[in-house]
Protein backbone atom coordinates (compact mmCIF):
# COMPACT_ATOMS: atom_id res chain seq x y z
CA UNK A 1 0.00 0.00 0.00
CA UNK A 2 2.03 2.84 -1.08
CA UNK A 3 1.08 6.49 -2.41
CA UNK A 4 1.95 8.08 -5.32
CA UNK A 5 5.68 8.95 -4.56
CA UNK A 6 6.09 5.42 -3.60
CA UNK A 7 5.69 5.87 -0.15
CA UNK A 8 4.01 3.34 2.80
CA UNK A 9 2.78 4.21 5.92
CA UNK A 10 5.51 2.94 8.21
CA UNK A 11 7.99 4.95 5.46
CA UNK A 12 5.57 8.45 6.11
CA UNK A 13 5.54 7.48 10.01
CA UNK A 14 9.16 7.16 10.17
CA UNK A 15 10.15 9.87 7.93
CA UNK A 16 8.11 12.16 10.37
CA UNK A 17 9.28 10.90 13.64
CA UNK A 18 5.95 9.67 14.24
CA UNK A 19 6.66 7.53 17.31
CA UNK A 20 3.28 6.80 18.32
CA UNK A 21 2.10 5.67 14.74
CA UNK A 22 5.60 3.89 13.88
CA UNK A 23 4.93 1.59 17.25
CA UNK A 24 1.40 0.55 16.42
CA UNK A 25 2.43 -0.23 12.73
CA UNK A 26 5.52 -2.30 13.52
CA UNK A 27 2.82 -4.21 15.40
CA UNK A 28 0.69 -5.55 12.54
CA UNK A 29 1.38 -8.78 11.62
CA UNK A 30 1.25 -7.80 7.88
CA UNK A 31 2.90 -8.46 4.64
CA UNK A 32 3.40 -4.58 3.68
CA UNK A 33 5.14 -4.64 7.21
CA UNK A 34 7.83 -6.94 5.73
CA UNK A 35 8.20 -4.74 2.31
CA UNK A 36 8.80 -1.94 4.66
CA UNK A 37 11.53 -3.61 6.65
CA UNK A 38 13.05 -4.98 3.69
CA UNK A 39 13.49 -1.44 2.19
CA UNK A 40 14.64 0.41 5.22
CA UNK A 41 17.06 -1.92 5.53
CA UNK A 42 18.10 -1.25 1.79
CA UNK A 43 17.73 2.36 2.89
CA UNK A 44 20.17 1.72 5.10
CA UNK A 45 18.77 1.24 8.37
CA UNK A 46 20.97 -0.79 10.89
CA UNK A 47 19.66 -4.00 12.35
CA UNK A 48 22.25 -3.92 15.21
CA UNK A 49 21.18 -0.56 16.98
CA UNK A 50 19.30 -0.68 20.49
CA UNK A 51 16.29 1.54 21.72
CA UNK A 52 15.65 2.90 24.89
CA UNK A 53 15.57 -0.89 26.81
CA UNK A 54 19.01 -2.10 24.74
CA UNK A 55 16.56 -4.22 22.48
CA UNK A 56 16.96 -4.44 18.54
CA UNK A 57 14.62 -4.51 15.93
CA UNK A 58 15.03 -8.42 15.51
CA UNK A 59 14.45 -8.49 19.39
CA UNK A 60 11.00 -6.46 19.72
CA UNK A 61 9.51 -8.39 16.87
CA UNK A 62 10.76 -11.58 18.80
CA UNK A 63 9.09 -10.39 21.82
CA UNK A 64 5.60 -9.27 19.98
CA UNK A 65 5.61 -12.75 18.36
CA UNK A 66 6.19 -11.28 14.62
CA UNK A 67 8.41 -13.71 13.51
CA UNK A 68 8.07 -13.20 9.60
CA UNK A 69 9.96 -9.86 10.62
CA UNK A 70 12.59 -11.69 12.56
CA UNK A 71 13.33 -13.56 9.33
CA UNK A 72 13.96 -10.79 7.52
CA UNK A 73 15.67 -8.93 9.84
CA UNK A 74 17.99 -11.59 10.21
CA UNK A 75 18.76 -12.89 7.15
CA UNK A 76 19.43 -9.42 5.33
CA UNK A 77 22.95 -9.16 3.09
CA UNK A 78 23.40 -5.37 1.95
CA UNK A 79 23.30 -5.47 -1.90
CA UNK A 80 27.14 -3.80 -2.00
CA UNK A 81 28.26 -6.78 0.16
CA UNK A 82 27.98 -9.38 -2.73
CA UNK A 83 28.43 -6.75 -5.37
CA UNK A 84 32.05 -6.12 -3.73
CA UNK A 85 33.65 -8.92 -4.69
CA UNK A 86 32.29 -7.94 -8.95
CA UNK A 87 34.98 -4.73 -8.66
CA UNK A 88 38.59 -5.22 -9.45
CA UNK A 89 40.55 -4.58 -6.13
CA UNK A 90 44.00 -3.92 -5.99
CA UNK A 91 46.84 -6.04 -6.61
CA UNK A 92 43.64 -8.41 -8.48
CA UNK A 93 44.05 -9.22 -12.02
CA UNK A 94 40.52 -9.85 -11.89
CA UNK A 95 37.34 -9.53 -9.95
CA UNK A 96 36.55 -12.53 -7.27
CA UNK A 97 33.45 -12.94 -8.54
CA UNK A 98 32.04 -11.98 -12.11
CA UNK A 99 29.36 -9.81 -12.54
CA UNK A 100 26.72 -12.23 -13.86
CA UNK A 101 27.05 -13.95 -10.79
CA UNK A 102 26.19 -11.35 -8.71
CA UNK A 103 22.39 -11.65 -8.87
CA UNK A 104 22.19 -15.46 -8.46
CA UNK A 105 24.77 -14.98 -5.61
CA UNK A 106 22.81 -12.29 -3.72
CA UNK A 107 19.26 -14.44 -4.29
CA UNK A 108 20.99 -17.31 -2.70
CA UNK A 109 22.24 -15.73 0.39
CA UNK A 110 18.93 -14.38 1.20
CA UNK A 111 17.29 -17.17 1.32
CA UNK A 112 15.38 -17.76 5.16
CA UNK A 113 16.25 -21.27 4.20
CA UNK A 114 19.46 -23.14 4.05
CA UNK A 115 17.88 -26.79 3.66
CA UNK A 116 20.55 -28.53 1.78
CA UNK A 117 17.81 -29.64 -0.45
CA UNK A 118 16.77 -26.15 -1.19
CA UNK A 119 20.03 -24.64 -0.95
CA UNK A 120 20.54 -27.62 -4.19
CA UNK A 121 17.33 -26.49 -5.76
CA UNK A 122 18.50 -22.93 -6.01
CA UNK A 123 21.70 -24.54 -7.60
CA UNK A 124 20.10 -26.81 -10.01
CA UNK A 125 18.17 -23.72 -10.93
CA UNK A 126 20.97 -21.61 -12.56
CA UNK A 127 23.22 -22.75 -14.52
CA UNK A 128 25.60 -19.72 -14.04
CA UNK A 129 25.84 -21.02 -10.01
CA UNK A 130 26.47 -25.07 -11.46
CA UNK A 131 29.33 -23.85 -13.85
CA UNK A 132 30.81 -21.16 -10.93
CA UNK A 133 30.93 -23.17 -8.02
CA UNK A 134 34.77 -22.96 -7.38
CA UNK A 135 34.19 -19.05 -7.55
CA UNK A 136 31.27 -19.16 -5.50
CA UNK A 137 32.48 -20.98 -2.68
CA UNK A 138 34.91 -18.92 -2.62
CA UNK A 139 33.55 -15.62 -2.48
CA UNK A 140 30.86 -17.50 0.45
CA UNK A 141 34.10 -18.16 2.67
CA UNK A 142 35.68 -14.76 2.28
CA UNK A 143 31.98 -13.04 3.20
CA UNK A 144 32.16 -15.66 6.65
CA UNK A 145 35.27 -14.25 7.47
CA UNK A 146 34.35 -10.98 6.91
CA UNK A 147 30.89 -10.53 8.64
CA UNK A 148 32.99 -12.43 12.08
CA UNK A 149 36.47 -10.92 12.06
CA UNK A 150 35.85 -7.56 10.01
CA UNK A 151 33.21 -5.97 11.25
CA UNK A 152 32.86 -3.42 14.07
CA UNK A 153 29.32 -5.15 14.60
CA UNK A 154 29.79 -9.15 14.14
CA UNK A 155 27.19 -10.89 12.97
CA UNK A 156 27.26 -14.30 13.81
CA UNK A 157 23.98 -15.00 11.84
CA UNK A 158 25.62 -14.49 8.98
CA UNK A 159 29.06 -15.53 9.28
CA UNK A 160 27.46 -19.02 10.26
CA UNK A 161 24.91 -19.09 7.17
CA UNK A 162 27.43 -17.98 4.73
CA UNK A 163 29.58 -21.00 6.05
CA UNK A 164 27.12 -23.61 5.86
CA UNK A 165 25.41 -22.35 2.04
CA UNK A 166 29.31 -22.98 1.06
CA UNK A 167 29.48 -26.62 2.80
CA UNK A 168 26.43 -27.47 1.13
CA UNK A 169 27.57 -26.02 -2.13
CA UNK A 170 30.79 -28.51 -1.77
CA UNK A 171 28.94 -31.68 -1.76
CA UNK A 172 26.56 -30.22 -4.93
CA UNK A 173 30.03 -29.57 -6.78
CA UNK A 174 31.14 -32.65 -5.82
CA UNK A 175 27.96 -35.03 -6.83
CA UNK A 176 28.29 -33.26 -10.30
CA UNK A 177 24.56 -34.22 -11.32
CA UNK A 178 22.14 -32.27 -8.88
CA UNK A 179 18.89 -34.21 -9.19
CA UNK A 180 21.27 -37.45 -7.41
CA UNK A 181 22.78 -34.36 -4.87
CA UNK A 182 19.45 -33.73 -3.35
CA UNK A 183 18.39 -38.02 -3.59
CA UNK A 184 21.48 -38.82 -1.38
CA UNK A 185 20.43 -35.88 1.52
CA UNK A 186 17.06 -38.63 1.78
CA UNK A 187 19.48 -41.97 2.08
CA UNK A 188 18.98 -43.75 5.14
CA UNK A 189 17.41 -40.55 6.41
CA UNK A 190 17.23 -38.98 8.68
CA UNK A 191 21.11 -40.38 9.45
CA UNK A 192 22.81 -39.08 6.57
CA UNK A 193 21.31 -35.83 6.55
CA UNK A 194 21.91 -35.16 10.15
CA UNK A 195 25.14 -36.31 9.98
CA UNK A 196 26.19 -34.18 7.38
CA UNK A 197 24.39 -31.14 8.82
CA UNK A 198 26.00 -31.29 12.49
CA UNK A 199 29.63 -31.97 10.61
CA UNK A 200 29.19 -28.76 8.71
CA UNK A 201 28.56 -27.46 12.08
CA UNK A 202 31.48 -28.72 13.13
CA UNK A 203 33.61 -27.26 10.47
CA UNK A 204 32.35 -23.30 11.60
CA UNK A 205 36.23 -21.91 11.64
CA UNK A 206 34.98 -20.09 15.18
CA UNK A 207 34.36 -22.17 17.93
CA UNK A 208 33.83 -19.08 20.20
CA UNK A 209 30.72 -18.18 18.73
CA UNK A 210 27.52 -18.25 20.87
CA UNK A 211 25.90 -19.44 18.11
CA UNK A 212 27.76 -22.26 17.65
CA UNK A 213 27.87 -23.25 21.26
CA UNK A 214 24.12 -22.77 21.45
CA UNK A 215 23.68 -25.06 18.55
CA UNK A 216 26.34 -27.90 19.64
CA UNK A 217 24.51 -27.78 22.67
CA UNK A 218 21.31 -28.78 21.13
CA UNK A 219 22.60 -31.17 19.08
CA UNK A 220 24.42 -32.92 22.38
CA UNK A 221 20.22 -33.09 23.80
CA UNK A 222 19.32 -34.93 20.51
CA UNK A 223 21.40 -38.15 20.46
CA UNK A 224 18.09 -40.02 18.93
CA UNK A 225 18.28 -38.83 14.79
CA UNK A 226 14.02 -39.16 14.25
CA UNK A 227 13.20 -37.51 17.55
CA UNK A 228 12.56 -33.75 18.48
CA UNK A 229 13.57 -31.32 16.16
CA UNK A 230 15.95 -32.49 12.95
CA UNK A 231 19.60 -30.50 12.54
CA UNK A 232 18.20 -28.61 9.51
CA UNK A 233 15.10 -27.20 11.69
CA UNK A 234 18.09 -26.62 14.67
CA UNK A 235 20.36 -24.56 12.12
CA UNK A 236 17.06 -22.96 10.48
CA UNK A 237 16.22 -21.57 13.37
CA UNK A 238 19.17 -20.52 14.79
CA UNK A 239 19.11 -17.86 11.77
CA UNK A 240 15.25 -16.96 11.04
CA UNK A 241 14.66 -17.14 15.14
CA UNK A 242 13.39 -19.70 17.33
CA UNK A 243 9.48 -19.88 17.57
CA UNK A 244 7.93 -21.37 20.95
CA UNK A 245 5.30 -23.44 18.64
CA UNK A 246 4.46 -23.33 15.02
CA UNK A 247 0.61 -23.60 13.35
CA UNK A 248 1.78 -24.78 9.66
CA UNK A 249 4.03 -27.98 8.62
CA UNK A 250 7.99 -27.67 6.94
CA UNK A 251 8.16 -29.55 3.59
CA UNK A 252 9.28 -32.98 4.21
CA UNK A 253 11.44 -32.33 0.78
CA UNK A 254 13.01 -28.91 1.37
CA UNK A 255 12.17 -27.82 4.27
CA UNK A 256 10.40 -25.06 3.19
CA UNK A 257 7.68 -23.73 5.94
CA UNK A 258 3.91 -23.18 5.18
CA UNK A 259 4.02 -26.20 2.66
CA UNK A 260 0.32 -26.49 2.29
CA UNK A 261 -0.25 -29.78 0.03
CA UNK A 262 0.00 -32.80 1.86
CA UNK A 263 0.29 -36.79 0.33
CA UNK A 264 -3.31 -37.60 -0.78
CA UNK A 265 -2.57 -41.36 0.32
CA UNK A 266 -1.35 -41.12 3.36
CA UNK A 267 -2.35 -37.52 4.41
CA UNK A 268 1.09 -37.08 6.54
CA UNK A 269 4.05 -35.51 4.70
CA UNK A 270 3.50 -32.03 3.70
CA UNK A 271 4.76 -30.29 0.42
CA UNK A 272 5.48 -27.28 -1.50
CA UNK A 273 4.63 -28.39 -4.78
CA UNK A 274 4.62 -31.70 -7.37
CA UNK A 275 7.79 -31.01 -7.51
CA UNK A 276 9.11 -31.72 -4.13
CA UNK A 277 6.68 -34.59 -3.61
CA UNK A 278 8.20 -36.46 -6.96
CA UNK A 279 11.94 -36.16 -5.61
CA UNK A 280 11.12 -37.38 -2.01
CA UNK A 281 8.25 -40.11 -3.31
CA UNK A 282 11.20 -42.81 -4.36
CA UNK A 283 11.76 -42.51 -0.10
CA UNK A 284 8.13 -42.15 1.18
CA UNK A 285 6.57 -45.11 -0.73
CA UNK A 286 8.39 -46.96 1.47
CA UNK A 287 6.99 -45.90 4.54
CA UNK A 288 3.26 -44.11 2.67
CA UNK A 289 1.11 -47.44 3.40
CA UNK A 290 1.98 -47.17 7.55
CA UNK A 291 1.80 -43.29 7.82
CA UNK A 292 -1.87 -43.75 6.75
CA UNK A 293 -2.22 -46.55 9.06
CA UNK A 294 -1.67 -44.39 11.79
CA UNK A 295 -3.57 -41.78 10.41
CA UNK A 296 -6.83 -43.04 9.91
CA UNK A 297 -6.27 -44.89 13.62
CA UNK A 298 -5.87 -41.63 14.87
CA UNK A 299 -8.47 -40.36 13.15
CA UNK A 300 -10.92 -43.08 14.22
CA UNK A 301 -9.43 -42.57 18.32
CA UNK A 302 -9.99 -38.98 17.94
CA UNK A 303 -13.96 -39.53 16.65
CA UNK A 304 -14.73 -41.98 19.40
CA UNK A 305 -13.39 -39.89 21.64
CA UNK A 306 -15.70 -36.68 20.28
CA UNK A 307 -18.69 -39.38 20.77
CA UNK A 308 -18.37 -40.63 24.18
CA UNK A 309 -18.34 -36.07 25.19
CA UNK A 310 -21.02 -35.63 23.46
CA UNK A 311 -22.83 -38.58 25.49
CA UNK A 312 -20.99 -37.46 28.65
CA UNK A 313 -22.59 -33.92 28.23
CA UNK A 314 -26.03 -35.80 28.02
Amino acid sequence: MMDKHGMTPLMHAAWKGTESMLSYLLKQDTLFILFDFRMLLEAGAKAYHINSVNRTAAAMAAFVGNHECVSVINNFVPKDDVWYYTRLQPLEDEPKLPAKLAHPLYKMVMSMNTHPVRISMIVRADPLLLENLDKVTAVLELMSDKEFKHRYDVNEILSLKFHMIKYILKVTKFEKILIFCTKIFFRRFPVHQENFLRQGIKEFPFPESTLFKMLVTNFSHCKTYGEGQTAAEYINGAFNGQKGFKDYENCGTCGEEKAEKKCTACKSISYCNQDCQKLHWFMHKKFCKSLREAFDKREKEAKESEKLEKKEEK
